[in-house]
């Protein structure tokens, strides 16, 4: 029975909460159906107009309960799904980058002979042979050119592969700026996507991030964000281009 300082399921909604594990949902639903069909949601008339039983009563409040529940799962769900993919994705421009290195024996060329230029590769040959290398069996990703040297994502904005060393940066900083190969550190190649909104993306970064780096946070690990919208996911040293 529901009082003034009762919750508002009373009985019915503790008797939820207690027992809301996944077995217990499923009976709940087959409860409700078979309620609201058979003959027990006894219809009650009144002056005021029709009104179900006690029966139907506690099948709409479970439910409406259930909704809440579902509701909730599914938003973990899609989070969860477009977290994997992200992190897919990733590994895939890896992995294409370690492949193309095997056939063909040469690394990714560099954008410029100095400075920004020379932490970026042209991550167009992983989908075009510009160089007529022997041993080349690309396309190695399904994405199509952004730029003559960066590829473009379907979704977001850039697919790229940069060089950058594996100290400390992240969200309040830039990639180059802290992130730069000067003479004398451990360099390393990036997976790299940009276009992203940090002010609603967060969660979904910390998703990739619990899974890749059990939640070290944005700027230590083998997974990155920063404040330009970036994420980075490490791939294998290489060779420092200013050494």
């Amino acid at each position: 029975m529901i009082n003034k300082k009762g919750a508002m399921f009373g009985l019915e909604g503790r008797v939820l909460r207690k027992y809301a594990g996944s077995i217990f949902l499923m009976s709940l639903r087959r409860l409700t159906f078979r309620l609201v069909a058979g003959h027990h949601a006894t219809r009650v008339l009144t002056a005021k107009g029709a009104m179900f039983g006690l029966d139907a009563r506690i099948a709409l409040a479970i439910f409406g309960a259930l909704s809440v529940i579902s509701g909730a799962a599914l938003y973990s769900a899609i989070k969860e799904a477009r977290a994997t993919a992200l992190l897919v994705e990733l590994q895939e421009v890896g992995k294409a980058w370690e492949n193309h290195l095997l056939d063909t024996g040469s690394d990714l060329r560099k954008t410029g002979p100095s400075g920004m230029s020379l932490h970026m590769r042209i991550t167009v040959d992983l989908i075009e042979d510009s160089s007529s290398l022997a041993g080349w069996k690309g396309p190695y990703l399904p994405y199509k050119k952004a730029s003559v040297n960066i590829l473009k994502h379907p979704v977001y904005s850039e697919v790229h592969v940069l060089d950058i060393n594996d100290e400390t940066w992240g969200l309040g900083d830039s990639w180059y700026t802290e992130g730069a190969c000067s003479s004398g550190k451990q360099c390393y190649a990036w997976s790299v996507m940009n276009g992203f909104d940090f002010a609603n993306d967060t969660a979904l970064m910390e998703v990739i991030d619990q899974k890749v780096d059990n939640s070290d946070g944005d700027d230590v690990g083998n997974f990155r964000w920063s404040g330009t919208g970036t994420i980075f996911l490490k791939i294998a040293p290489v060779k420092n281009p200013n050494d």
